[in-house]
């Protein structure tokens, strides 16, 4: 997504467009002489999933894009070890774990990011 770290406030971009909310308290910029918007981000978080067995990743980077500045968003399904399914269980290990990539990023566009995509 396009996205200028100069001039854009990334926390505010992400609660209003993802529905990501990141707080930080107050005084780290009132008391400090920081500026509240960030210069770049990377923000990584999995979570356990039942189907498939594994986790999903949920990344956002600062990047470019054609040298242009983006906001680069990456959703993961991984199975390791025990949990990897075997060739006759593979296209049914991804057809679920396209599906659940497919329910976390429309869930996360809803509103007026999707409306967006869809103009």
């Amino acid at each position: 997504m396009p996205f200028d770290f100069k001039t854009g406030n990334l926390f505010e971009y992400l609660r209003d467009n993802l529905k990501v909310t990141i707080a930080y308290p107050d005084p780290l910029f009132s008391d400090q002489p920081a500026e509240r918007r960030p210069n770049s981000i990377i923000l990584q978080t999995t979570h356990t999933l039942t189907s498939p067995v594994g986790v999903v990743l949920l990344k956002f980077s600062a990047g470019e894009v054609n040298g242009a500045p983006h906001l680069l968003w990456e959703t993961q399904v991984q199975s390791t070890e025990a949990d990897v399914p075997s060739l006759d269980g593979l296209e049914a290990w991804m057809e679920r774990a396209h599906d659940v990539t497919r329910a976390w990023f429309f869930t996360l566009i809803e509103g007026k990011l999707e409306a967006e995509f869809n103009a």
